[in-house]
């Protein structure tokens, strides 16, 4: 059977995706680009913690999507070199463009009260429309682990074609909803990793082409 470390190492997928969904989950909502100073102060005012927390939940699914992909770099490595590696700077890509992205929110939503209008302004401009980092890094670490995957047989093929969608979804104009399906694609995979690596028999000094102590 597999190590413990061997079944948990899938399940940081699982919170990547329970973490962003939950993100999602608790978001007010923002003012939209043409508000006004006053609306956006009055609107963070009234929803500024729960804005916050939503943003801090979305900030740890990026922790958590980079030490995933570097779990899938080790488990899709051996088929998949150079694609894998490819897909592991997606996830930093994608993570470091989550961080400034939702980071502005919470920014906005912490000193909205302490700023003027003008800057309030600024900075929920830049709430609703930073997302290109993130549809790069999307898209690079959809279509990178989808091809290392079907490259693969450690994870159903599907999932490999999943994410190549949503790779392109994420770095569309649709980009919001290509993540929250990287969200559901990563608690899936996770799953199945998880069940995989547990009915994996640990293999032995022969298996691997060790030699054994005699006895």
């Amino acid at each position: 059977m597999a190590t413990n470390s061997a079944r948990f190492w899938p399940l940081t997928g699982v919170l990547f995706g329970v973490l962003g969904l939950a993100g999602f989950a608790s978001a007010p909502g923002a003012p939209a680009q043409s508000a006004t100073g006053d609306a956006i102060q009055a609107f963070y005012r009234q929803h500024g913690a729960a804005a916050r927390t939503a943003d801090t939940l979305l900030a740890l699914a990026a922790c958590a999507l980079v030490v995933y992909a570097g779990h899938l770099r080790a488990t899709l490595r051996p088929t998949a070199e150079a694609v894998s590696a490819v897909m592991l700077a997606g996830a930093a890509i994608l993570a470091a463009g989550s961080a400034a992205y939702f980071g502005f929110d919470f920014t906005l939503a912490g000193s909205a009260g302490d700023v003027g209008g003008p800057a309030a302004q600024a900075l929920n401009a830049l709430a609703l429309g930073m997302y290109l980092p993130v549809a790069v890094g999307g898209l690079v670490f959809g279509l990178a682990t989808g091809v290392a995957i079907l490259r693969s047989d450690r994870l159903p093929r599907w999932t490999g074609y999943a994410a190549v969608v949503l790779g392109l979804v994420a770095g569309s104009p649709l980009g919001i909803l290509g993540l929250a399906g990287l969200f559901l694609w990563a608690i899936v995979t996770g799953i199945v990793g998880s069940v995989r690596a547990q009915r994996r028999p640990t293999l032995g000094p022969a298996a691997v082409g060790l030699p054994e102590h005699a006895g």
